[in-house]
């Protein structure tokens, strides 16, 4: 079953856009993600223009029905 971890995509745009440094995503990849009652950690792929890519994780928590992501690394 899958799991809407991130509701908003346009907040996880704007920080991808920043990780980048103005640089262009092509698509992002979730590699894994493991769901324990209120919390989850995703892993996911920025795969960019050029070709290259780059995994990143991050942590997540359920607050009154909203996943927020804590920091990614």
């Amino acid at each position: 079953e899958a799991k809407v971890v991130v509701s908003d995509p346009e907040v996880f745009q704007g920080w991808a856009d920043q990780v980048t440094q103005e640089g262009r995503i092509d698509s992002v990849s979730i590699v894994s993600s493991d769901v324990m009652d209120q919390t989850a950690t995703v892993k996911f792929e920025l795969v960019f223009e050029d070709g290259s890519r780059k995994g990143h994780e991050v942590d997540c928590t359920n607050v009154n029905g909203a996943w927020k992501l804590g920091p990614i690394l």
